[in-house]
């Protein structure tokens, strides 16, 4: 980054090219509107080692302590607005997170189904891909968000109902239990009425043989 490297006292833009003040000033008005020509005036001071930056002795002390600790001990009152800038450009950690997040545009541009896409092509649907999402409404990413958590909650619900039983299976096992119920009633229903036939046809062969013995022994007098 090229703001980086004006304003790491360790390196002093030593490897800007020509065009690196212009994009760097248009850096300043885009993020530092409100202070934008104090922060100039003393860049412009700083990358000359002019007015308050002509401190010899705190150029000496360059790269024998932290770049921010450097910032603040020299110039934390007479530069306040380009030490603060300094400050926050300087603690941005190097990471590949960027590059990461190129090449996943790449790979979703550049399929295996649109392959024959040419490199230039390639380049203008990523750059439009890439600045179409930094310049998208708040208010859009927040409604993205909400429908991915929706779909991820319609998805576990799927597949909770996946995996419950059909529920005709469950209706054919209650009808099932239902008739082996009716069966088993049926059974003991004929089982009572079997018994109570055997116990009126032992009560009637009682009777006829007490019957038979009475005129027996009515014949014998």
């Amino acid at each position: 980054m090229e703001v980086a490297n004006l304003l790491d006292p360790s390196f002093h833009g030593c490897r800007l090219t020509s065009n690196s003040m212009n994009r760097i000033s248009e850096f300043v008005q885009k993020y530092y509107s409100n202070n934008a020509v104090e922060i100039w005036t003393q860049i412009l001071n700083y990358k000359e080692k002019s007015g308050v930056f002509a401190n010899k002795l705190a150029w000496e002390t360059v790269g024998k302590v932290d770049p921010i600790v450097w910032w603040y001990g020299n110039f934390n009152d007479s530069a306040s607005e380009l030490t603060q800038m300094a400050k926050r450009i300087l603690s941005i950690p190097t990471s590949s997170a960027a590059s990461e997040r190129n090449w996943s545009a790449f790979a979703y541009i550049h399929d295996k189904k649109r392959n024959r896409l040419t490199p230039d092509r390639v380049l203008k649907l990523v750059y439009i891909y890439s600045n179409y999402k930094l310049q998208m409404p708040k208010e859009i990413i927040e409604w993205k968000g909400l429908l991915d958590e929706l779909n991820k909650t319609t998805l576990i619900d799927k597949n909770n109902a996946d995996n419950i039983d059909n529920p005709n299976d469950e209706i054919q096992i209650s009808i099932e239990n239902e008739e082996n119920d009716d069966e088993d009633e049926y059974l003991l229903n004929s089982e009572s009425e079997s018994e109570s036939e055997s116990e009126n046809e032992n009560e009637s062969g009682n009777e006829t043989d007490k019957t038979n013995e009475s005129n027996n022994s009515y014949v014998f007098y």
